[in-house]
């Protein structure tokens, strides 16, 4: 299983889909952080 994991991670670093994930990953950090401040009002 985590081989599995490891492969499908570097098959993604390879191709051009990396970089979307990544956007995508970014944008989801910085919809916690909103959600985070929100909750602190």
């Amino acid at each position: 299983m985590f081989e599995g994991y490891i492969i499908l991670c570097t098959k993604i670093k390879t191709s051009n889909n990396f970089k979307l994930i990544y956007k995508l990953y970014g944008l989801w950090k910085k919809w916690i952080s909103l959600v985070h401040s929100a909750k602190l009002f």
